[in-house]
């Protein structure tokens, strides 16, 4: 039987012609591994095998990783994969991640992770990897400085997320906590349901029936496959619908916008939209 495996894979853009980004190296007291892309060649420990932009650390008992990212844009994929024949871990894999300034896409898949995505507009993506899913609540995602976006769309599952301050988010029983500084969303493709905050918001569902709900400032619900209720009220105007295939209803105030009037099967404008 193999270990378990934990695959972080940097793609920074910073100084690309001088050193290959990240630095790796696992601390004295054995408990986790401090990741460190700063421009420097890597050093990994005994345990990880390092290749060009790629360390994979095999180890019995996962650990916990600590990334800090560099300044500028970057593409970091974290993934985990469970010994031949296993469904979960024998403990939780967790992963703090701090990506800093930049533009950065974080691929998230099987592993407990708290992204501080910091400044810049950045893409948290879940369930990106050809390992298939593994049960990993708790996952916290901080949007921080920027436009922000958490996206859903590899996920089978049906989803719900609620942009507040409450660890109730994700799919059922994961109890992740997407915080309300994260201003877009992407659904799944088993259904979502998505309330935004009182920031202008992207909501996007996928191929389900999703139920997307505005809230206040001038936000955007696109509805894609699937039977849709999109509700944009909030007692102004401002808000844009796209409600796509499907029989789809949209709720909304005065003075809101539907960008493609014949997607939508049924149109309810705030005084009778009950």
């Amino acid at each position: 039987m193999t270990d378990n495996q934990i695959t972080l894979r940097f793609d920074s853009n910073d100084l690309p012609k001088m050193f290959s980004a990240g630095m790796y190296r696992r601390p004295e007291d054995g408990r986790y591994y401090l990741v460190i892309d700063d421009g420097y060649p890597r050093y990994p420990s005994s345990s990880c095998t390092p290749s060009d932009q790629v360390v994979a650390c095999s180890t019995a008992r996962p650990y916990s990783f600590r990334i800090l990212g560099s300044p500028g844009d970057e593409e970091i994929s974290l993934s985990a994969r469970a010994s031949a024949g296993e469904t979960s871990f024998a403990l939780p894999t967790a992963v703090r991640l701090d990506t800093r300034a930049g533009a950065d896409r974080i691929d998230i898949s099987n592993v407990t992770t708290d992204v501080a995505a910091g400044k810049g507009s950045d893409l948290v993506r879940f369930g990106r990897s050809s390992y298939g899913a593994l049960a990993t609540p708790g996952d916290e995602i901080h949007g921080g400085r920027g436009e922000d976006t958490v996206s859903y769309e590899y996920v089978d599952a049906y989803v719900r997320v609620v942009l507040d301050e409450k660890a109730n988010d994700g799919p059922s029983g994961e109890q992740d906590f997407i915080h309300p500084d994260v201003e877009n969303l992407i659904g799944p493709k088993g259904g979502f349901t998505a309330i935004g905050s009182a920031a202008d918001n992207d909501l996007s569902g996928n191929k389900g029936d999703d139920h997307l709900v505005g809230r206040g400032g001038a936000d955007l619900l696109a509805g894609g496959g699937g039977d849709d209720r999109l509700d944009a009220r909030d007692g102004k105007p401002g808000d844009r619908i796209s409600c796509g295939n499907g029989t789809d209803l949209a709720l909304l105030d005065r003075g809101d916008r539907i960008l493609h009037p014949a997607s939508c099967e049924k149109i309810r404008w705030a005084s009778s939209a009950r």
